[in-house]
């Protein structure tokens, strides 16, 4: 069964299973000399699969989905966890700018610095990309088991070889993705409020 992308534009698209058109994700990993796949299927299922390992990270995103059926907010049908409300993307440059003019600037600039709730951050859709481009190098974005990579195997009179445990984490270390998600993520320390006493 053919695979088929059903793209996320900020609306809270029904059946959305991926940011990212293929021919826009074609076009990025072509111009930094990229194979997101061996063709348009193999990549649009990549891009799913990468899909899945973003949804993953539900808990770790700042602020919520912004068709959150615990905002009572009708109609409730936002598949994916992007769109967000409440989401400050490299906003202590913005607010650390304002401070100087006085707090109710501060707090006007907080308001300015938030990621629009109906759009979908660059940052997410680079990452996705990456994970594609990684599913087609043969990374196994959710791994069952940690310990000693397979470097062969035979079936014959059954033999196999191991290569060093390289990395006992469940996850794979993608440091690319991981910089992409990094301003995303809540637990970042790049957005802080802290009061000064005048």
């Amino acid at each position: 069964m053919p695979t088929s992308l059903i793209v996320e534009d900020g609306t809270g698209v029904t059946g959305a299973n991926s940011y990212v058109a293929y021919n826009d994700a074609l076009t990025w990993c072509n111009a930094r000399g990229f194979v997101m796949g061996a063709d348009q299927p193999s990549s649009e299922k990549a891009l799913i699969m990468a899909t899945d390992y973003l949804e993953a990270q539900r808990n770790r995103y700042q602020g919520r989905k912004t068709n959150d059926p615990t905002k009572f907010t009708l109609p409730i049908q936002q598949p994916l966890q992007w769109p967000r409300d409440g989401v400050f993307i490299d906003a202590k440059s913005l607010v650390s700018f304002q401070v100087l003019n006085g707090f109710d600037n501060l707090v006007q600039a907080i308001v300015n610095a938030s990621f629009p709730k109906n759009a979908i951050p660059v940052e997410l859709i680079n990452a996705q990309i990456m994970l594609a481009k990684n599913v087609a190098d043969g990374v196994t974005l959710f791994p069952t088991q940690n310990g000693p990579f397979v470097t062969m195997k035979k079936l014959g009179p059954l033999e196999k070889h191991f290569s060093e445990i390289i990395n006992t984490s469940i996850e794979p270390d993608m440091l690319a993705v991981n910089a992409w998600l990094a301003p995303l993520m809540q637990d970042q320390s790049g957005y802080s409020l802290s009061s000064v006493r005048i």
